[in-house]
Order: C-alpha cells, then sequence, then structure tokens
C-alpha cells in the first residue's frame, strides 16, 4: 500500500511539473507579444526603459492614446514617457506603480495622473486580468494581484496551462487581438499609442447612461498613492482628459458626484486638477475617433494645450533653467 502511495504521489508531481513546464514555455510566448498592455510590463521588467524618465503619464486608455510625450518633451525640457493601460482601474495603475518601484526605476520628479470617470468605479472585467496572464508563475505581486480578483476560474487559479484552456484562453485570445489594433510602435514613441481615425458620429445614445458607484477603498488607496508621492518628492498634477461634448451629457449620470470626489481629492492634498471636459477640444469631432477618446490630432493639440498649462504652473525645466 505505501508503495501504491508512493507512485502516484510520484506520478501527480510528475504531472504537475510537466503542466508547469508547459504553462512557463506558453507563458513565455505571450509575454514576448508585440502588443501594448504586454509589452509595457514586459519593458519593465527587462529594464529596456531608460532610467532616467522624470515625469510620467498614469491613466487609461485616454492617457495611453491623448498623451503625446515627445510633444511635451520638446516644449517643457522634460523627458517624459507614458505608462498608460487601456480600461483600468486604479488598483491595476497601483500594481503598475508598484512594480515599476520595485524593478528600481527612480521616483519621476512629475507625474501627470488622470482622474478618470471609472478611476474609482469597482468592475471585475475579464479583458483587465489577461494581461497577467503571463506573468503568474513568474511575479509574486501578479501572482497576488490575480488571486484577488474574481474573474478567473478556480481551476485556472490551481492548476497550470489552465489559463489557457476554455473560457480563460478564450478570454487571453479575444483581449489579445483588441490590444494588437492599437500597437502602432509604441515604444519607439515613449508609449504613446496614437490613434489615426476620425469619429464617425457623436455620442448620443442615452439610453445606456451609466449610473457609477465608486469604490471607497480604492480612494482610500489613491489618497495613500498621494501621500507617497509627496513623501518622495515627486509633484503630482492630476488631470480631467478631454472628451467629446456629447459624452457627460448622455452616459455619465452622476458626473456632478464623480467631480465632487475630484475636487475632494484636490484640495485635501493641495494639488492642481487641471479640467479639460469643458476645453474647446471638446466641442470639434475631428479631435476624436470616438467619443471618449482622442485621435492623433486630437492628441497632438491636446499635449501642446497641456504643455503650456504645465509651463504657465512653473513645472517645466527649461523655466527652471533660466
Amino acid at each position: 500500500m505505501p508503495k501504491v502511495l508512493l507512485r502516484t504521489f510520484l506520478f501527480c508531481l510528475m504531472g504537475y511539473a510537466a503542466l508547469l513546464t508547459a504553462d512557463l514555455c506558453l507563458s513565455r510566448h505571450y509575454a514576448v507579444l508585440p502588443v501594448r498592455q504586454i509589452a509595457l510590463w514586459q519593458n519593465i521588467f527587462t529594464h529596456s526603459m531608460a532610467a532616467d524618465y522624470d515625469c510620467l503619464f498614469v491613466g487609461d486608455s485616454r492617457v495611453m492614446q491623448g498623451y503625446n510625450p515627445m510633444i511635451v518633451d520638446s516644449l517643457l525640457g522634460t523627458h517624459s514617457y507614458n505608462l498608460g493601460l487601456s480600461g483600468r482601474s486604479w488598483p491595476t495603475h497601483e500594481l503598475l506603480q508598484k512594480v515599476y518601484r520595485r524593478e528600481a526605476y527612480p521616483s519621476p520628479r512629475l507625474m501627470l495622473v488622470e482622474l478618470d470617470y471609472l478611476l474609482f468605479y469597482h468592475r471585475e472585467q475579464p479583458d483587465e486580468i489577461a494581461q497577467f496572464y503571463p506573468f503568474y508563475y513568474t511575479d509574486l505581486d501578479m501572482h497576488r494581484f490575480l488571486l484577488r480578483k474574481n474573474t478567473l476560474s478556480p481551476r485556472a487559479r490551481l492548476v497550470p496551462l489552465c489559463r489557457y484552456i476554455g473560457r480563460d484562453r478564450s478570454i487571453m485570445d479575444e483581449t489579445m487581438q483588441w490590444w494588437a489594433k492599437w500597437q502602432n510602435e509604441y515604444d519607439k514613441q515613449q508609449g504613446f499609442t496614437p490613434v489615426h481615425l476620425h469619429i464617425g458620429t457623436p455620442y448620443t445614445d442615452s439610453s445606456e447612461t451609466k449610473l457609477l458607484h465608486h469604490d471607497r477603498i480604492e480612494v482610500e488607496h489613491f489618497e495613500i498613492f498621494l501621500r507617497r508621492c509627496r513623501k518622495e518628492g515627486t509633484t503630482v498634477v492630476l488631470i480631467t482628459s478631454p472628451t467629446h461634448e456629447s459624452y457627460w451629457q448622455c452616459h455619465v449620470k452622476d458626473s456632478a458626484a464623480t467631480y465632487t470626489i475630484f475636487d475632494s481629492l484636490s484640495h485635501r492634498h493641495g494639488l492642481t486638477w487641471l479640467d479639460y471636459t469643458h476645453s474647446p477640444l471638446c466641442h470639434d469631432t475631428a479631435n476624436f475617433y470616438n467619443a471618449t477618446h482622442l485621435n492623433a490630432l486630437g492628441a497632438d493639440r491636446f499635449s501642446r494645450l497641456l504643455a503650456h498649462d504645465l509651463d504657465s504652473l512653473g513645472l517645466g525645466r527649461r523655466r527652471r533653467v533660466q
């Protein structure tokens, strides 16, 4: 009987090792795919990014596709990088900042953090966790992050390779195909991912109006982040990106409550909040590829406006040198 148990144990151990080996091989394949979400993490892990970035852009796809570091740098004399991640709420951005600091990148002098209406919105989106699949067994912080999420199936949490089988595999493949559309060789543009499309029609479907419920815990974590930035000597500027004028009117039902949270955060921490939702840019459809995202032309115009406003706040290196 003991021999049977020992053989069974050894067989299970060999099977688990085989699954884990296959998992690591497949994860390695996904980890080097040239898609925006995966490549950003890989660049941080492999230290492919420059170590002297003194300005970081943090936010979701509105940052990723709307903030052009090269334009900002040319006008301010900064050396910036766009860390935007598509469709991400604050817990993901918080993890990104943790991994970035853990990999020994220096704290930036300036950080532009987007206050988006979905930043503190509690949600569990399958596509949000797919970017972490390739690093599940190789990065402890990502492993813990995935375990806290409810979108990963119990089988995929426990058994190697199961993240790439069935429902979890379909999530991964669909997400990869979606991200591949927005790649545009972003690593050559300091993280910026321009979109060369134009809006069809303004957003007018009021039937999809959302009532957002902000997660108090996520707001508290955001405030911990702000206090840490102050302690490390990083100047934080809060920014709400321009969207087409039709969007807030038709889609976000509790915009007043959202703005109250943003205003409270900026006052409580003594931070500048630049709100561009009423900018002249928002009235011109030529600046957008949909109602919530700037296209390449809009990003060019907005980045120049942003650089001008930052310079007026005395945050440009050139003004400081003078």
